[in-house]
């Protein structure tokens, strides 16, 4: 198959643009329907898998597979270094800081990050299409559902550099083991091409004991161990990082251990393909924190709220309670929404984060949880709502100056009104 020139293409009229190539795929709607459509709306040119009495269209065995195929050899050929990031926590994180470090020490023109991440292979493709052709660096975020969407989405992508953040039980419902969701995530080091760069944090066993054993590619590792491309280090809540007998340290807003450690997989991302490591560590103190993703929202009375509402999950509520308390307040308060997906024993993994955590007061709504804090009772002070409308009155009695206060839950469950009702409530703008 020949590649299709590198055009600007749409597979829904109602987005259409001029001078677009319309592609017509097959799914819940038959895009053959909209070609006239697509024809009045300004398409120059038509992708089609029949034969139809309109100039410049394209006929093809099957559109996605073009679509698909057309994407990958356009981005393998104009797009310098490809970055490619999955993980079960801190994908967005990760590719956020990357793309702050490579703007700011390259040009932001020769930059271009994935709007979000896409496990399907139509979303994926499409944002290919929307990348310029001056742009030298893309950065994109893969995730996953099934098994077989990552290498499949790298065998799109063919990256330069990977790196794989973390290894959890989030969609633990469509594996029958939590094995298979480590299969699945590692597809991205097995897919790999030759001359690659790898990105180990050697902290992690799993990733570790699996990264792909090929002398054809590079592997640069970090964590805290004295013998890696990067050690980090957090000393009385100061941060510092070496790197080839160089050290620098990074505040951070809050003193975020989240940020830090996602910020230390980004830095070698960075490194690894020759950004000057005294310039790449600083910009890191300009990072923001993304909205719904341990995002401090700051109130009268200096009470702080960590909005980590974006998911949930037993590893990204560890995550989230281990920089609750890594935080100075008077009191840690732990607001704990319900999980999306149901996981095998998850309701055991977050009883010992708390258990293990200097977590003053929980505070639980849904039914669902309802037995965790009938077992912590003995541990801190425990308060259950049976939802947020109660939850919100019980919290204007319950606050006190310089408290910090985690809110944790799934998306799908809204728990980020909290938030905006604090915010009201305290005249702070959310």
């Amino acid at each position: 198959m020949h590649a299709l020139p590198m055009l600007m293409y749409s597979t829904d009229t109602r987005s259409l643009v001029r001078k677009h190539i319309f592609i017509a795929l097959k799914g819940k709607t038959n895009g053959h329907k909209f070609l006239a459509q697509a024809l009045q709306l300004g398409s120059i040119a038509f992708l089609s898998e029949k034969k139809q009495q309109i100039n410049n269209i394209i006929v093809v065995k099957n559109t996605l597979i073009a679509m698909i195929y057309t994407a990958s050899n356009f981005i393998k050929q104009s797009i310098n270094q490809r970055i490619a990031i999955t993980g079960s926590n801190g994908k967005s994180c990760v590719k956020s800081l990357v793309f702050l470090i490579l703007k700011n020490c390259s040009s932001i023109e020769s930059v271009f990050a994935i709007p979000k991440n896409y496990n399907n292979y139509i979303g994926f493709s499409k944002s290919i299409y929307s990348i310029s052709h001056k742009k030298k660096q893309a950065i994109f975020e893969l995730g996953m559902n099934h098994t077989g969407e990552i290498k499949t989405l790298s065998t799109i992508l063919n990256p330069t550099i990977a790196s794989i953040t973390s290894i959890g039980n989030a969609h633990s419902k469509n594996f029958s083991k939590y094995l298979d969701i480590i299969k699945a995530k590692m597809e991205l080091f097995d897919s790999l091409p030759n001359k690659c760069i790898e990105i180990v944090n050697i902290n992690s066993n799993t990733i570790k004991s699996r990264c792909k054993n090929n002398t054809n590619c590079k592997i640069f590792t970090f964590g805290k161990l004295p013998w890696v491309d990067i050690q980090y280090m957090h000393l009385n809540k100061l941060f510092i990082v070496i790197f080839q007998n160089k050290f620098s340290k990074i505040n951070f807003p809050l003193n975020n251990i989240h940020i830090f450690e996602n910020s230390i997989n980004a830095l070698s991302i960075s490194l690894s393909i020759g950004i000057d490591f005294a310039l790449a560590s600083k910009c890191l103190e300009y990072a923001l924190p993304i909205p719904g993703r341990i995002f401090p929202i700051f109130l009268y009375n200096n009470i702080i709220i960590l909005d980590d509402s974006y998911n949930s999950s037993p590893e990204s509520i560890r995550v989230g309670i281990k920089t609750l308390t890594f935080i100075n307040a008077k009191r840690h308060i732990l607001i704990l929404g319900p999980i999306a997906e149901s996981q095998p024993n998850y309701m055991k993994s977050i009883i010992e984060s708390i258990q293990h955590s200097n977590i003053h007061i929980s505070i639980f709504f849904n039914i669902s949880l309802k037995n965790i804090s009938s077992k912590i009772y003995s541990l801190n002070r425990v308060i259950w709502a049976n939802n947020i409308s109660t939850l919100a009155r019980i919290l204007p009695l319950l606050l006190k100056k310089k408290d910090v206060i985690l809110l944790k839950g799934s998306r799908k469950y809204h728990i980020e009104r909290v938030a905006y009702y604090l915010s009201k409530l305290y005249k702070q703008k959310y």
